[in-house]
């Protein structure tokens, strides 16, 4: 009697112990629905949170990035341009402001010899002029390859051009030998008129 007792007891144990381990994972079990819709409710995991996913940083938006290296190659091409107008604005209003070195009359011109020419330099012209305070003003000036002749209009000019007896104003270029008269290459040589001769 006492063994049957004894069984009985340990069934009711066994099966207490079962069902109480079936609630618990009953338990679980809801336990893990219930996050799982709170998952679902909010887009996903809650505790998972994606570094990319909306992210404004340039690194993690290629079109903003594309954007941005855009516009700053846009800003350097309109800041190079603008440079370049005031540059040229500059240096065409500093070779319009340059004043004539000498202004004055050919007296002499002398033909550079054939291996001076090789090297560019075409004639010496001697340019007699009188400077404000009345002081007679000379230049013995080289003309080259590179040197402009114009005329008083500012037109193009030739070598052939270039006559004893012609009103000139001379602008130098490169150094000056301060002689007497002075020595300098000429920059540009604008014929102005005959000079009257008695």
């Amino acid at each position: 009697m006492e063994s049957g007792s004894s069984n009985g007891c340990d069934l009711t144990e066994v099966r207490n112990h079962s069902e109480g381990r079936s609630r618990e994972n009953q338990a679980w079990r809801a336990h893990r629905e219930r996050q799982g819709d709170r998952r679902r409710g909010s887009g996903g995991n809650s505790h998972f949170v994606n570094p990319f996913a909306g992210s404004e940083h340039p690194s993690h938006n290629p079109h903003k990035t594309s954007s941005i290296m855009k516009s700053i190659a846009l800003m350097t091409i309109i800041l190079v341009i603008f440079l370049s107008f005031f540059s040229c604005i500059y240096a065409n209003s500093s070779k319009e402001e340059k004043k004539a070195d000498i202004v004055g009359t050919i007296t002499n011109i002398t033909q550079a010899s054939d291996e001076a020419k090789r090297h560019g330099r075409l004639c010496t012209l001697m340019v007699v002029g009188v400077e404000p305070d009345g002081t007679e003003d000379r230049a013995m000036v080289t003309v080259t390859s590179t040197t402009h002749i114009l005329t008083q209009g500012r037109q193009p000019a030739g070598l052939a051009d270039l006559k004893e007896g012609l009103q000139v104003e001379v602008k130098f270029k490169g150094p000056v030998f301060a002689s007497h008269p002075v020595m300098a290459t000429a920059g540009e040589v604008r014929i102005l008129g005959q000079t009257d001769r008695e």
